[in-house]
């Protein structure tokens, strides 16, 4: 069941980035000049980073509304950027308009260099493939993407189903799969987030333990981090069950994690954990009763966001938690 689940999970994601042909429509065989800039400025096979000449790239990207319009903005651009001697010119669509800006893109034959988080249909990687709008990307995977090839190579099953009926893979994967020792296809990006300047402007270094951690959330309550006069911070908030940013990953200080991902459909079963390749429920275990415990004292430090239960995605990030 999990092999299933998660090899449709590849195939759905699997037009992740499309590399365009930037040559009008017009049928072509070759790489685009941005990729053969790249070999050029390493003078070399397979470029070498950071590139001795600053290389920029054209993307088109969709955002959720309230994202920032330049994803140069995002600090892990800015590292790549740094690391690589890349410049990416992006071109940010907002989700709800973005298949058909897209559609008007490919249509004006104006294309950049590549579409980010495509979300391309096998038909439309077919149909565009075959008029030459989209590029081939055996050759760059096999030159310049070490890892992937060697996933590739390890699992053929994954290279596959990105794999077009005519041989040619036009998408980069996106994927996970479940399960222990599948770490190098997808990783569960579960983390938490803090508010850095807040940390700075108290005069806080980053908590380390959860003591240290309960410290600098009664620090955020007390002694206006925002510093507008007003005591009206929100140390804590999270949306429950989500796919990242749940409490539910701090149980795990008690010997056991708490995780459920329930995208929008509550009839999911919360807290199934697997252990030694059995599932059990992790609310009846003693760890999760002393994790409940525990942050119920939070909740009565007011350090908790009283009006976490049931909020949904589109409320939690239209409220001005870090002002």
């Amino acid at each position: 069941m999990y092999r299933k689940i998660s090899m449709f999970i590849v195939a759905v994601l699997c037009s992740s980035v499309v590399l365009t042909a930037c040559s009008g429509g017009e049928a072509s065989n070759n790489a685009p000049a941005a990729s053969s800039a790249a070999g050029d400025a390493s003078s070399g096979e397979a470029a070498g980073f950071p590139l001795k000449e600053k290389l920029t790239l054209k993307a088109v990207a969709k955002r959720p509304a309230l994202a920032p319009s330049d994803f140069n903005d995002f600090e892990m651009a800015k590292r790549m950027e740094s690391d690589t001697n890349v410049h990416v010119e992006w071109t940010t669509i907002v989700d709800t308009d973005y298949d058909q800006k897209k559609n008007l893109l490919l249509a004006s034959g104006d294309l950049p260099d590549m579409f980010y988080g495509a979300s391309f249909t096998d038909t439309e990687l077919l149909h565009y493939s075959q008029d030459g709008t989209i590029n081939p990307l055996n050759d760059l995977i096999d030159k310049h993407m070490p890892n992937l090839k060697a996933l590739f190579d390890k699992r053929p099953d994954i290279k596959a189903l990105v794999t077009a009926p005519d041989g040619n893979i036009y998408s980069l994967p996106v994927g996970e799969e479940l399960g222990t020792g599948q770490e190098d296809i997808g990783a569960n990006p579960d983390f938490l987030y803090i508010n850095s300047d807040w940390l700075k402007n108290l005069g806080l270094e980053m908590p380390k333990t959860l003591e240290e951690y309960h410290n600098v959330l009664k620090a955020f309550k007390d002694k206006d981090p925002n510093k507008n006069g007003k005591k009206d911070e929100i140390p804590l908030s999270f949306i429950n069950a989500y796919w990242t940013g749940d409490i539910g990953y701090l149980f795990g200080a008690f010997g056991e994690s708490d995780k459920t991902y329930q995208p929008a459909n509550n009839t999911y079963s919360e807290h199934l954990n697997v252990k030694d390749g059995k599932v059990y429920y992790a609310a009846l275990q003693p760890g999760y009763k002393e994790a409940v415990k525990y942050f119920h004292t939070w909740f009565e430090e007011g350090l908790i966001d009283i009006d976490w239960r049931g909020k949904l995605a589109a409320a939690y990030f239209c409220r001005p938690l870090a002002d």
